[in-house]
């Protein structure tokens, strides 16, 4: 395949012989994309619950090779010709992210000859990487052998072997071809992996500002994380503190999370033994590393009165309440909020009022 900067996507699936065209359509020839299951506008988190998604591309035959079924989305690019032997109806070539590789054909029933593998596929699902399956339904493309007055359909069917990537390392399943399980007709499946590499800082907390109503910062300053020890976060009651921001070292998922929903970030207010009590608050995206949470309590003039209060960026989902980690926009992985260089844990800072 041939993924473009814009994010268009162009597939090629050579077959031993020229399919009918009219078998050729977005029923026969299916592709579709698994991506984080989302819930009130929040993933399930990294890499825990999939959706799958029909993507509605143009299928058609290249004009330059009868043989080749051409699988287009968001682009307009020229169809190209591409190398075939030729044989029985089977796909022997596809195309995969790492290589591209081509299968002698066969005649008859006879064994056929494992060479390059050509649909490649890990093992399991790289952790920064969407899924995209592409099925061939064989039973519903077809040639027709006029000289023997009878339809052929497509015997797709590939079988996996154990392989491994170009780091000559990483596990992969490989698929053999030419195609066929000695079928009248089979599907052909097979997927692969787009996405960046993961990146190699974690998503962490870099600044936390408490403002006031005219956006200025409060006494206690700009904090910049990781906190140096014994760090105090103190301001005045009479400041009228509004908002506190959040900043991070990465693009963040875009977030609109009003009072009563599921949140990601929670601020809470300590009194004595008590249990703590949730405040209400927006949090919403400012910037693609900015998050600020708008806090309301019916009017009042001092939202934080005297005494103890804590905010909580979550790096863990909350099983009682549902509510969500910070995810990083381009590999979805949660937050660090224990700066352990790894995904996942809670920041919690403590702050006062006086």
């Amino acid at each position: 395949f041939e993924l473009k900067e814009d994010g268009s996507l162009e597939l090629r699936m050579t077959l031993d012989a020229a399919p009918d065209p009219a078998s050729v359509t977005d029923a026969s020839v299916i592709v579709t994309v698994e991506t984080p299951w989302k819930t009130d506008g929040q993933t399930s988190g990294p890499t825990k619950t999939f959706q799958a998604t029909i993507v509605d591309g143009d299928v058609a035959i290249d004009p330059a090779d009868k043989r080749v079924i051409v699988w287009r989305f968001g682009t307009k690019a020229t169809v190209g010709p591409a190398p075939l032997r030729p044989g029985p109806f089977a796909l022997i070539a596809s195309v995969e992210p790492e290589s591209l590789g081509t299968a002698g054909a066969t005649r008859g029933g006879g064994r056929r000859r494992r060479v390059d593998a050509a649909a490649l596929a890990a093992v399991s699902r790289p952790p920064t990487a969407t899924r995209v399956r592409v099925t061939l339904k064989g039973h519903v493309i077809w040639r027709e052998v006029a000289r023997q007055q009878r339809r052929d359909h497509l015997d797709g069917q590939a079988f996996g072997l154990p392989a491994r990537r170009a780091d000559n390392t990483t596990p992969r399943t490989a698929l053999t071809f030419p195609t066929g399980a000695d079928m009248a007709a089979s599907d052909f499946e097979s997927w692969f992996y787009v996405g960046r590499s993961r990146q190699s800082n974690p998503l962490q907390v870099t600044a936390v500002d408490f403002r006031r109503a005219n956006e200025q910062v409060s006494s206690a300053g700009g904090l910049s994380f990781p906190l140096p020890p014994n760090t105090k976060a103190i301001f005045k009651q009479d400041e009228s503190v509004r908002f506190i921001d959040i900043t991070f070292n990465r693009p963040v998922a875009e977030m609109s999370q009003p009072p009563g929903t599921r949140q990601s970030v929670l601020v809470h207010q300590v009194v004595g033994g008590a249990p703590p009590v949730r405040m209400r608050g927006l949090v919403r995206s400012r910037e693609p590393r900015l998050v600020r949470v708008f806090l309301a309590d019916e009017g009042a003039p001092d939202i934080f009165r005297k005494g103890s209060y804590t905010v909580t960026v979550l790096g863990d989902p909350d099983a009682a309440t549902g509510d969500q980690p910070i995810l990083a926009v381009d590999d979805q992985s949660a937050l660090d909020g224990n700066f352990d260089s790894t995904p996942g844990g809670n920041l919690v800072l403590p702050f006062s009022a006086t």
